[in-house]
Order: structure tokens, then C-alpha cells, then sequence
């Protein structure tokens, strides 16, 4: 082949599918970024399993969520934004600890969504499988109240009619407002932290209460006895003009001595209302949905394979107060509905446990593979092309790989063993890749991967020709090669940093 003059004309993928593999790798970066890299680092880093017959439970302490986990309470743990609970039965259960419904007001949604870590490493599985398919086929205590009810002589008179008038007018000078107010602010200041004390509470302020209404019951049978003794005026004692001016007086006195009555009452009213809530709340935490002690029951979270239970949790400040002098248009010291005001929301992020956790991520691999590249060779005295072998392709570091581990899931541990799976370009080469590794995060969250294993490409090989033969042309060459894997793959070494 003397006299032959080189064309150094390589022989790589073809150009339009190398735009695509570098669009892939350029999509596995973005992806390690923006989506996939934390929701992985939670799991590994922040992951909380959940055994099958464990519940999860939320407390408010001190405007925080807090959780424990378990059948039984035990000390709870601040939620924080980063926890992801991996549940090993197909849903969970959520409970709260009861909360004073004078104080608080809660309400709760769930949403699924597909997994960002699942979808992420299906979509680099499929782009894999693409890049094979393109490469291949190129070539409180209780208040006691007198219950002051009582029966009257039925030989009504006059005198009788107005001493009883007096009677009613007296007793409604006590209206019990302080009375109410005590018993509402012993309502509003049960904490709830103990069955046995809430209990103990409810009973002791339903007996007040009970003494409280009596009061205003006696009024009413007061009222009548007052009416039937108008009624039952002598009619020989007054004339007729007379004893229909007492009749009509007395009605009135009455009429006016109810009006005060009922307005006094609907501070009763208004405590009963507070106290059937702070009662619910009671039963609602004593008997819950699964006979739990002393919780609320939430909701039934899932745990679809592929997806993700998004559950929010908002508490607000709400329910009923005192009124002040600052509350327009109300009587200081008047049982009012308190404005809602939101003191915290949580998200609880719900997934099926996995054992092993795919994470995307980008590193360096450093190989070497050697494979020959082939070019048009022409004769400058006969002006006759050849097949030629150029150089010997050496390959020493895959600059960009994408990474796929599937990280060992270990509670609490800052070493994560992995199975690794990657593509890598280095020139116009594709490669892939398959070893193994050991993650480790540190507590300031710096995290590095190293692994060892396999590596390979896709080399260009002559179909029909051979080095040495004579071709029309380089069109003759494009058609002749193909690209085939290498099947002997070598040792790679694997870097990856801070992902």
C-alpha cells in the first residue's frame, strides 16, 4: 500500500443521533437538579419506615407539628419539611391528638401524585433503551348553685299576685354571667393532654351548667304561676274596668320581665353550645374510628405503587373567646365566635417502602477502551480508494455519565451500599456501564459516591470489507460499517460528588 495518502476521516455516530445523546445526557443533569436528586436524598437521608401495624400521630405542641409512630403514644418528634414516611402495608392511618375545639380548629387533604424518584428512573431506563436502539441500528373542680324552684299556694289574690311579681323582678337581678364566664374559661383551658382529666372536667362543668339552666327553668315555671295568677284575679273585688287594667298590666310586667329572661339566657345558650363542642371533641378522641386511646381519627393515606400521598394538616387559632372592650357592638365579657387565623400547616410526604431507591445522578467514570477506527484511504499514483484502519481508539475517562444507582435502603445510615447502571459519551463514543458502589451523605448534607465495576461501547466494525480493500468510495465505507457492542468490557471507576 505504499503511496497511499491518509484521509484521517473518522467514522462516528452519525451526526443527528449524536444531538440526541447529548440531549440526553444534558436531561439527565437537568433531572438530577431540579427534580429527582432531593426527593432520593430524603429518602435515604430522611426516610421513616412505617411497619405494617404501625400508625402515624400528630400533635400540636407550641404552634409545631410533632409525630410519633406505633399503637401506643410515646415521646413525639418534631415533623420536619424533609420526612418522608416509607409505610410496608398498602396504606396508613393518620390520627391527631384532640385539641380544644374552643381554641382550635383543624381540616386535612390528601393528593396523590406519581413518584418523582419512580418516574425519574423509568424515564432513564427508557432514554437507555433509546440510546441502544439509535446506537444499534447505524450502521377543674365543680361550683355548687341553689336551685331556688319551688311551688305556690294556689289561692291566688292580689297581694300574692304582686309579692310574686317582686319575687321574679329580684331573681332576675342575678343574671349568673359570671357564673357562665367561669365556666366557659375553664372550658377553653382543658388541654386535652389526658382522657382521664378531660373527663373529670366535662362532668364537674356539666354539673354547673345543669345548676345554671335550673335557674332559668324556675323563671319559666315563674312565669306561669305569674300569668295564672293574673288570670285568676277575683273578679268580685274589682270592677269590670279595673280587673281588665290589672290583667293587662300584669301581662305586660310579665311580657317585659321575660324579654330580660331570655336575654339573659342566651349566655346560657351560648355555654351550651361551647360545651356539646368541647364534649364532641371528647367522645370523637375516646371513641375513634379504631378504638386508639385518646386520638382523632384523620384519614386513610395510600401508598399506590409508583405514587406519592401528598397529606396536609392545617390548624388554625379559631373557635369562641370572651368578648373585649376592643369587639364593636358587644357587650365586654360576652361568649363570641373567635376569628380564624391559621398558626401552622404541615405536609406529610407518604410513599411505599422500597428497599432499594433509584437516584439520577451525573459523575465522571475512568476506563480505558480501545477499539479501531476506520477510514478511505487513497493510493496517489493509481488514484485508487482503500479501506484503511486509522488509529486505535483509546478511551482513558468518560467524562459525563448518568448515573442510575439503586441505593440499599438503610434507616439512620450515612452509607448507602448501590447497584449501578450509566451511559457516558467521551468523543463520539456511547458506553455503558454496570458496577456497584457505597453512597455516603455526611450531616451537613455533602454527599459522595464512588463505585467500581464494568464498562463498555459500541465500536465500529466492517460488515463485508476488510482493511485493504478496495472501495468506490466513502459512501461505500458509511454502508459497509456497523455498530456492534463490544463484548469485552473493562474495569471503570466511578466519581460522583455533592449530587
Amino acid at each position: 500500500m505504499n503511496g497511499k495518502n491518509k484521509n484521517l476521516n473518522d467514522y462516528p455516530i452519525n451526526p443527528k443521533y449524536m444531538k440526541y445523546l447529548r440531549l440526553f445526557i444534558l436531561f439527565i443533569i437537568l433531572i438530577n437538579k431540579s427534580l429527582l436528586g432531593q426527593t432520593s436524598s430524603d429518602i435515604l437521608e430522611d426516610g421513616i419506615t412505617v411497619e405494617k401495624n404501625d400508625n402515624i400521630f400528630l400533635k400540636l405542641s407550641d404552634k409545631t407539628i410533632k409525630y410519633f409512630i406505633g399503637e401506643h403514644p410515646t415521646r413525639p418528634v418534631t415533623l420536619k419539611d424533609s420526612v418522608i414516611f416509607l409505610v410496608k402495608n398498602e396504606s396508613v392511618n393518620i390520627y391527631l391528638k384532640p385539641l380544644n375545639p374552643l381554641s382550635y380548629s383543624y381540616k386535612s387533604e390528601n393528593k396523590i401524585i406519581v413518584d418523582p424518584v419512580d418516574e425519574a428512573a423509568a424515564k432513564v431506563f427508557t432514554s437507555i433503551k433509546d440510546l441502544i436502539d439509535k446506537v444499534t441500528s447505524i450502521g377543674s373542680g365543680a361550683r355548687e348553685f341553689k336551685d331556688t324552684s319551688g311551688t305556690f299556694p294556689k289561692d291566688y289574690s292580689f297581694d300574692d299576685l304582686l309579692n310574686l311579681y317582686i319575687k321574679i323582678k329580684d331573681s332576675l337581678k342575678n343574671d349568673y354571667k359570671n357564673d357562665i364566664n367561669a365556666e366557659f374559661k375553664s372550658l377553653k383551658s382543658l388541654s386535652f393532654n389526658s382522657e382521664e382529666d378531660t373527663k373529670e372536667a366535662i362532668a364537674a362543668s356539666e354539673k354547673n351548667i345543669t345548676a345554671i339552666n335550673a335557674h332559668f327553668k324556675y323563671l319559666e315555671d315563674q312565669f306561669k304561676s305569674l300569668l295564672d295568677k293574673t288570670d285568676s284575679l277575683n273578679k268580685d273585688r274589682f270592677s269590670v274596668s279595673d280587673l281588665f287594667t290589672l290583667k293587662y298590666v300584669f301581662r305586660q310586667l310579665c311580657t317585659e320581665l321575660k324579654n330580660i329572661k331570655n336575654e339573659q339566657y342566651k349566655r346560657v345558650k351560648n355555654l351550651i353550645k361551647v360545651f356539646d363542642l368541647v364534649q364532641g371533641a371528647y367522645k370523637d378522641a375516646k371513641e375513634n374510628k379504631d378504638g386508639l386511646e385518646w386520638c382523632v381519627y384523620l384519614a386513610e393515606v395510600p401508598c399506590p405503587r409508583g405514587k406519592i400521598s401528598i397529606f396536609t394538616v392545617t390548624i388554625h387559632q379559631s373557635g369562641y373567646r370572651l368578648s373585649t372592650d376592643d369587639d364593636k357592638e358587644v357587650i365586654k365579657d360576652e361568649i363570641i365566635e373567635d376569628e380564624q387565623k391559621m398558626i401552622v400547616e404541615t405536609t406529610i410526604r407518604v410513599r411505599g417502602f422500597q428497599r432499594f431507591i433509584p437516584e439520577v445522578s451525573v459523575g465522571i467514570a475512568y476506563t480505558t477502551l480501545n477499539f479501531p477506527t476506520y477510514a478511505v484511504e487513497t493510493d496517489t499514483v493509481t488514484e485508487k480508494n482503500y479501506v484503511g484502519e486509522v488509529r486505535n481508539e483509546v478511551i482513558n475517562r468518560i467524562n459525563i455519565s448518568a448515573m442510575l444507582n439503586y441505593n440499599f435502603y438503610i434507616p439512620r445510615s450515612p452509607i448507602h451500599p448501590f447497584i449501578q447502571f450509566g451511559t457516558g459519551v467521551n468523543i463520539d463514543f456511547p458506553s455503558l456501564l454496570l458496577g456497584t458502589g457505597l453512597r455516603i451523605n455526611s450531616i451537613n448534607k455533602t454527599r459522595f459516591a464512588f463505585s467500581i465495576g464494568f464498562a463498555s461501547t459500541w465500536i465500529q466494525t466492517l460488515q463485508t470489507l476488510s482493511v485493504g480493500d478496495e472501495i468506490k468510495d466513502e459512501e461505500e465505507l458509511k454502508k459497509d460499517l456497523k455498530y456492534e457492542f463490544n463484548m469485552h468490557p473493562k474495569l471503570y471507576y466511578g466519581i460522583q460528588y455533592n449530587f
